[in-house]
């Protein structure tokens, strides 16, 4: 069961500076009042434990501030450790997709922007819905680039990263 803000607010303080939640109550030998509540685990997801049971912190945020729990919660600037209120935003899962980090496995450094070896161009193709939308193909990177920006803006609005954070 999802604990309630009532039950948020009475283990843990919340610093808006930081986004940190701070143990009000002992719930366990690590969990010192007046320490930062919760763990990073490798992949930078912070987890605290309410009653036993693990959650996401910045989902905890989310309860303190008095919100209502949705499904799923986006860290606007795309870094998991950064759980400060004005950080989180309500989204779909295709929302948060267009949010991530660009794939690993992609070549040209820009998100949207792939090297297509058959043409001999950079291919700019983003996906919308579930399904992949074909911008264009240019023989220019920093045109592509360019493209890629304006179309993540127009088809992913809000949710558009423009910046090619890693």
């Amino acid at each position: 069961m999802i604990p309630t803000t009532l039950r948020v607010r009475e283990l843990f303080n919340y610093l808006p500076e930081t986004g940190e939640l701070i143990w009000k109550i002992s719930q366990a030998p690590r969990a010192i009042v007046g320490s930062v509540a919760g763990y990073a685990r490798s992949d930078n997801r912070i987890f605290v434990c309410v009653d036993s049971k693990k959650y996401r912190a910045h989902r905890i945020v989310w309860l303190w501030h008095g919100r209502q729990l949705p499904q799923r919660l986006d860290h606007i600037n795309r870094n998991p450790l950064d759980n400060r209120i004005e950080n989180l935003r309500v989204c779909t899962n295709a929302e948060n997709g267009w949010n991530a980090k660009k794939s690993k496995a992609n070549v040209s450094g820009i998100k949207g922007v792939n090297w297509n070896g058959l043409n001999k161009n950079w291919r700019v193709k983003l996906m919308v819905h579930g399904k992949y939308v074909e911008v264009g193909s240019f023989d220019d990177l920093e045109l592509a680039e360019l493209i890629s920006v304006e179309a993540r803006v127009k088809y992913h609005g809000a949710f558009a990263t423009s910046i090619n954070l890693t």
